[in-house]
């Protein structure tokens, strides 16, 4: 009797766990929509702790990108802190945001440097739209008390950026003395860091400014190298060159994206593009720089659904059909790069809250393929190559309504119904 209740348990958890992780595809019906061919697949979840759907992807991943439609809406900020944590579990012990400098929590989330940093306030890291969010608080927390290690991936400058370099340095100085004026750099540092915090107010430096700036940071990067040199590579000056790439990286980046805050009307909209391409290029390398000097380490990826995607030009962008075809996403790179089969990148999605914005047709049918469940996965590899689902457009919301191949934008999609919008 025994052995008949084992069989019989072992069938169901069996059954469930191949449906969870959608193994097989469902056969395609020409008379449904493509929408509805793909919903028909969708996993419904009970509840935000129905995370099952993870176990498969985090045992064969090891950098797992959450990201989201918009930045504003509380629910799946809430969604992906539930992953963070259930993810934790599995040994996914560290996060990569979007916003957050590279150097800056290099060194704060470095135990050797916890006295130096120990009053730096993580809020001054990461972008307002998500430290504004009363759901973000209890991760801020975490962070804040180093129970979580935060990795910066992102190009821009960290307000702490400066003085991570003067600390990642300090036990050099007596037998490389260095000649530099870290109060000057700082300001204009900080100058640059104005452009990030308040736009409005951003006055940009002089070309005579600029240039002092950068020549600054290729003596730290010159003198970096030169230790390197003479005793030996080691984690701390690895990240101290991977800043002054980042550095190099943001220094157009700044300077051709003040045209989107109306500071400087003289430049071409094309060169928008091209460095909406390098950063995105940037948050990637950083990706890489962690998964190569750090490979024991496992972690998720905090960002939009944009930077997440694996393939831009299989989207169409309604006001310009050739948008997507110049520019490649941060989740494009690493499709191309050497840690491209460690990488699973899941899309959130969730009928439009935002005012003005369309409801996508894949998130309706997820509804009615559901009953209208609070939550839903479903699993785009399985998909991706199957008779009837191979090469077909649809129709969503990830990135606001829009019509592309998304099966090969991203490899699976997380359904939210209910949202609120965050009214700070």
């Amino acid at each position: 009797m025994k052995m008949k209740t084992f069989f019989i348990t072992l069938s169901i958890f069996l059954s469930v766990t191949l449906n969870c992780y959608a193994a097989e595809p469902k056969k395609w019906d020409n008379k449904l929509t493509t929408e509805q061919n793909i919903a028909a697949n969708a996993i419904t979840l009970k509840d935000s702790s129905d995370l099952s759907f993870l176990d498969k992807i985090a045992r064969k991943k090891s950098i797992i990108i959450l990201g989201e439609p918009g930045h504003y809406e509380l629910k799946t900020s809430q969604a992906k802190i539930n992953m963070i944590s259930y993810l934790r579990k599995k040994g996914f012990n560290a996060i990569a945001m979007e916003t957050a400098p590279f150097l800056s929590t290099y060194v704060f989330s470095n135990p050797e440097y916890v006295k130096q940093t120990k009053d730096w306030k993580f809020d001054y890291f990461w972008a307002q739209v998500w430290t504004d969010q009363k759901t973000c608080q209890p991760l801020i927390e975490q962070i804040q008390q180093r129970k979580i290690k935060v990795l910066g991936i992102d190009g821009q400058l960290g307000m702490f950026d400066v003085v991570s370099a003067q600390i990642l340095l300090e036990k050099y100085k007596k037998d490389f003395p260095l000649d530099i004026n870290w109060d000057q750099l700082y300001k204009l540092y900080s100058s640059r860091l104005v452009f990030y915090l308040y736009p409005q107010n951003y006055k940009p430096l002089t070309k005579s400014e600029e240039y002092k700036l950068m020549n600054m940071v290729n003596i730290i990067s010159n003198y970096t190298a030169n230790i390197i040199s003479k005793r030996g590579n080691n984690m701390d000056l690895k990240a101290l060159i991977q800043w002054v790439r980042n550095v190099r990286n943001a220094f157009p980046y700044t300077k051709y994206n003040s045209i989107a805050y109306g500071i400087n009307n003289n430049i071409d909209t094309t060169f928008l593009v091209a460095n909406e391409k390098n950063r995105d290029e940037m948050m990637a390398k950083n990706i890489e720089w962690y998964a190569d000097n750090e490979s024991k380490e496992k972690f998720t990826v905090w960002c939009a659904n944009y930077h997440g995607c694996k393939d831009l030009s299989q989207i169409v962008a309604p006001s310009d059909s050739l948008r997507y075809f110049t520019t490649q996403s941060m989740g494009e790179f690493l499709a191309n790069s050497t840690v491209s089969n460690k990488v699973f990148s899941l899309a959130m999605t969730s009928k439009n809250v935002y005012k003005g914005d369309e409801d996508g047709k894949l998130e309706l049918e997820i509804i009615n393929a559901t009953q209208d469940a609070p939550f839903a996965f479903i699993a785009f590899t399985p998909l991706r190559y199957s008779e009837g689902y191979y090469d077909k457009p649809f129709n969503t919301s990830f990135m606001k309504k829009k019509d592309g191949k998304w099966l090969y934008t991203f490899d699976g999609v997380y359904y939210l119904r209910d949202q609120e919008l965050n009214n700070n």
